[in-house]
């Protein structure tokens, strides 16, 4: 299996980046290339390999959704499992119903231990596919 390294992780709130960035470097020890928008995000993207992309649903110029759609055009991005960060409360339909690698949404905020071992399991679980 391979270890969960890099993450592609978009949010629009500065507090909720600020604190998630915190957890995932310093206590998860993983490689976080963050961005408030896609816009911000395009000299990046190129051969970017993200073992999982993390993004707020709620995003200032598109929603989480497009912004998605936009990343699966990039081939390093086309497949890496995608999960909604959100405040919304929603039902899981959309994981059921998407064309776009959504594999979880994450109710914020959330204990930065939390999401971290919801992270591992996610590429566990991804990894393993891959190897089927």
């Amino acid at each position: 299996m391979q270890p969960l390294r890099t993450i592609l992780y978009y949010e629009r709130d500065h507090d909720i980046m600020a604190e998630t960035l915190f957890s995932l470097r310093e206590k998860g020890g993983l490689d976080v290339h963050a961005f408030e928008t896609f816009d911000a995000s395009l000299g990046h993207l190129e051969g970017l390999k993200a073992n999982i992309i993390l993004l707020s649903l709620e995003m200032p110029d598109i929603s989480g959704v497009e912004l998605l759609h936009k990343l699966r055009k990039y081939d390093n991005l086309a497949h890496s499992p995608a999960i909604f960060f959100t405040s919304q409360n929603l039902d899981n339909k959309i994981i059921n119903n998407n064309d776009v690698g959504i594999v979880d949404i994450l109710r914020k905020p959330m204990r930065g231990a939390d999401l971290i071992v919801r992270l591992h399991e996610v590429w566990g679980e991804f990894d393993g596919k891959l190897r089927e």
